[in-house]
C-alpha cells in the first residue's frame, strides 16, 4: 500500500469519544473510547487494577455498528453546548477521582473536559458543588450516561465505565 493510501486510511479513522477514570494522583483506572472510520473492534477499554503489588492491565475490544455511533454523535449534538465548556463547576470532596471525557464531532466540535468527581452532580449524591445552578457537570453526566448505556448494551464491562 502507498503512502497517499495510508494516510487516507488514517484520517477516516478517528476517536468520536474517550473517558478516562483517574484516581487523585493521577494514574488512569479505565479507560474507553470508540472510534468511527473502521468496521472492527471499535470500542477499545482498558483497566488497571493495582490492588495487588503488581498492576494488572485488563484489555477489551468490542464492535459496534455505524448506527450505533451515529446514535452517540447525536446524543452529543443534542447537548452541543458541552463543545463550548472551558471548565465545569467543582464539588465540594476532599478526595476522590479524576474523570476526563474528550467528545469530537469533527474538527470544528471538540471539546476535552476535566472534571473532579462528577459523580457529585448525580441526583442522590449530597455533596455540595461551587457554582450555580444548571450546572455543566450535570450536562456532562448525562451525554455519558447515553453513551455509557450504548456500550453496557454492547457487552462493555461496568468497570470501564464507573464514574468513581
Amino acid at each position: 500500500m502507498d503512502a497517499e493510501n495510508t494516510n487516507n486510511m488514517k484520517k477516516s479513522e478517528r476517536r468520536i469519544f474517550r473517558y478516562t477514570l483517574a484516581d487523585a494522583w493521577g494514574d488512569t483506572i479505565s479507560q474507553v473510547e470508540v472510534l468511527e472510520g473502521i468496521e472492527d473492534k471499535n470500542v477499545r477499554c482498558l483497566y488497571f487494577d493495582r490492588r495487588t503489588g503488581n498492576t494488572n492491565v485488563d484489555f477489551f475490544c468490542t464492535t459496534i455498528s455505524q448506527e450505533d455511533i451515529e446514535i452517540i454523535k447525536q446524543a452529543m449534538q443534542s447537548h452541543i453546548d458541552i463543545f463550548q465548556y472551558k471548565e465545569i463547576e467543582l464539588p465540594v470532596v476532599l478526595d476522590g477521582v479524576i474523570n476526563t471525557f474528550e467528545f469530537t464531532l469533527d474538527e470544528n466540535f471538540t471539546n476535552t473536559i476535566t472534571a473532579y468527581n462528577i459523580g457529585a452532580f448525580r441526583k442522590d449524591a449530597n455533596i455540595g458543588i461551587l457554582g450555580t445552578h444548571p450546572y455543566k457537570g450535570s450536562t456532562v453526566l448525562q451525554l455519558f450516561d447515553q453513551i455509557a448505556k450504548l456500550l453496557l448494551e454492547h457487552g462493555v464491562d461496568p468497570k470501564y465505565v464507573q464514574i468513581s
